[in-house]
């Protein structure tokens, strides 16, 4: 009963307009009685929020964590040990997350041609997040993603289409 209420008060606070601090809104605070919901609180020089980014932020996570997903389930289909699937999952992942990383950038040019580091940087997974964590999805950024988890997706089908 008690959360049905709870449920029941916050909708109708969603239908009110919102109110702004002047002295009949004092007056009345001031006698008691009174229920004061806030939906929201300003920032300090920030306002409301942005719902695009922070949908977009949303969505980048899901996607990279999709593309995290589909290489370890990758990297489990190679072992029957689950550990050293795990250890291969996260190097690996560790290796695309930090492959645009400045020093990683720098640490590879001194070993490889500018053409096989750019390529290696292209494949970071923050430099497409970056892009797509503004709100906006960038279309190279969302087919990075797409195409990262339909290729290892597919290697894995490969993998256990062999075992058969």
């Amino acid at each position: 009963m008690r959360y049905f209420l709870s449920i029941l008060i916050f909708l109708f606070s969603l239908f009110f307009s919102s109110a702004y601090a002047n002295e009949s809104a004092w007056s009345l605070l001031e006698e008691g009685g009174k229920i004061i919901f806030i939906r929201h609180a300003y920032a300090p020089g920030g306002g409301d929020p942005d719902n695009f980014i922070i949908l977009g932020q949303y969505l980048g996570v899901i996607i990279m964590a999709g593309s995290y997903i589909s290489l370890g389930v990758f990297f489990s289909s190679l072992t029957n040990n689950q550990i050293i699937s795990f250890i291969l999952s996260i190097v690996v992942s560790f290796v695309f997350t930090i492959s645009g990383f400045p020093l990683m950038i720098n640490f590879i040019s001194q070993v490889f041609p500018l053409e096989l580091v750019e390529l290696i940087s292209s494949f970071s997974f923050l430099t497409h997040f970056s892009s797509i964590q503004t709100g906006f999805f960038s279309f190279k950024g969302l087919m990075f993603f797409v195409s990262f988890m339909a290729l290892w997706n597919y290697l894995t089908l490969i993998k256990f289409m062999n075992k058969e």
